[in-house]
């Protein structure tokens, strides 16, 4: 005890290190019988959540999950630290952003789980802080693969999310970017300011003229919202590896329905994260899928005795 993810004891005093916890299992305990521990043992296959929290003592949720709870937590049993911490460092001048380059910090807020790779096609989803939102969340994900391999969570100044996010999508080969203009279009106009090359566009309809017109950034609305989480739904259940983050993981689980059947982060938790992650896997439709085939330079150097009064001018050959 206690068994909640989201329990203020395990925020106040584990999480922050500020306890020891002193782990035991039903493994432990010298006084169960054989049989005891036979019944115990058997939930591995019944139960496979049930084991993992009550059995193993892992950290679990009270209530149904909106998300498939076995699946999140196999993949927690299973889940890697980042390869690195930090943020980026940037000039601006004349209203452009240059010179950007990542930073490892230990206090950072950006956590990278898979570096770019060269004509990978990139997907940037973001929510940002609102109504209920403590947060602004950036989820990058590789659209060739699904999967996740990066994370951006702070708590912001609009001016300076939109600069980082900027920079992200550069650094993952200026990923698909789409961010939720729901209660702030600013960060989603300085990108267009800082000419982003690469914005999602969301489809709207002028009910008088029967027109459609694009506009730049994702609006959450009671018909995108079921949409963007049931897609949610479906990578939690068929693809849990694709996803690198343990904060995002530990969101899922704390992601229920409430007492009118709409699924919401639980009291006391938080869906930021959630939410970036559903609009990443939403706006992947405007990003390729397929590996772009970049030719590479290839350098040769011939030996001395090779070389041809002209290639030792050179001193090199260059193929493509």
């Amino acid at each position: 005890n206690p068994t909640s993810i989201n329990h203020w004891i395990k925020k106040k005093y584990v999480d922050s290190g500020k306890a020891t916890l002193c782990h035991s299992t039903y493994k432990d305990n010298k006084f169960l019988t054989e049989d005891d521990k036979e019944t115990l043992e058997s939930f591995k296959d019944t139960d496979p959540y049930y084991y993992d929290v009550y059995c193993l003592g892992k950290w679990g949720v009270l209530g149904k999950t909106y998300f498939d709870s076995n699946k999140i937590q196999q993949r927690i049993n299973t889940i890697l630290k980042p390869i690195k911490i930090g943020f980026f460092t940037y000039v601006i001048k004349n209203n452009k952003i240059t010179n950007y380059k990542f930073v490892e910090s230990s206090t950072g807020f950006i956590k990278i789980f898979i570096e770019p790779k060269n004509g990978h096609p990139y997907v940037l989803g973001g929510d940002t802080a609102g109504e209920g939102s403590d947060f602004f969340t950036g989820i990058v994900i590789d659209n060739s693969s699904g999967i996740q391999v990066a994370t951006l969570k702070q708590e912001f100044d609009e001016d300076e999310y939109a600069k980082q996010i900027y920079c992200l999508g550069k650094y993952y080969n200026d990923a698909l970017i789409g961010l939720e203009i729901n209660y702030s279009t600013f960060p989603t106009k300085k990108l267009q300011e800082y000419e982003y090359p690469n914005l999602y566009l969301r489809d709207k309809e002028d009910n008088i003229y029967e027109e459609h017109y694009y506009k730049y950034g994702f609006k959450t609305t009671k018909v995108t919202r079921p949409i963007i989480l049931s897609i949610l739904v479906e990578i939690f259940r068929e693809h849990p590896e694709w996803i690198n983050d343990l904060e995002i993981l530990e969101e899922a689980l704390t992601f229920v329905r409430n007492e009118k059947g709409r699924p919401e982060a639980a009291n006391g938790a938080h869906d930021d994260l959630i939410m970036g992650l559903a609009i990443t896997y939403y706006i992947r439709t405007q990003q390729a899928y397929v590996v772009e085939n970049i030719n590479e330079e290839i350098v040769i150097k011939l030996p001395f005795a090779l070389q041809t009064d002209e290639e030792y001018d050179n001193d090199q050959i260059i193929r493509w």
